[in-house]
């Protein structure tokens, strides 16, 4: 049965995609989250996971952070930024898994440049 606390809302920028999960992190929802991001690859360029809508972030969904982050480079040839709020910015930083992740506060910088040259084309 699927984990009715979780959602995902998407959004495409030309080669950027914006993947803000929602509820829980953990279990089947890891599953779930990875599919989503392994079908969005193709021609990606920047990857953000905003978990500022989570509430609970499980071991699970901490190994799943830690595993797309030591893939850059070496499997993909795209960038991953992970957006947190409060709540799962104070669970990783005191996971020594996630020692080397780096935490943005929000994605609006991030995605700027890719707005500005979807605004360009029109």
């Amino acid at each position: 049965m699927p984990d009715q606390s979780w959602g995902v809302r998407l959004e495409r920028i030309g080669p950027a995609v914006m993947v803000s999960p929602s509820g829980e992190l953990r279990g089947r929802s890891v599953d779930r989250l990875r599919e989503i991001v392994r079908s969005r690859e193709p021609g990606l360029e920047l990857l953000v996971l905003d978990l500022r809508d989570l509430v609970d972030l499980g071991d699970d969904g901490i190994a799943f952070l830690v595993e797309e982050c030591a893939a850059r480079g070496a499997e993909t040839s795209y960038e991953l930024a992970i957006v947190a709020g409060p709540p799962c910015r104070r669970r990783l930083e005191a996971d020594p898994r996630c020692a080397g992740l780096v935490l943005h506060d929000a994605p609006e910088d991030l995605l700027a440049p890719y707005r500005e040259r979807r605004g360009a084309r029109r």
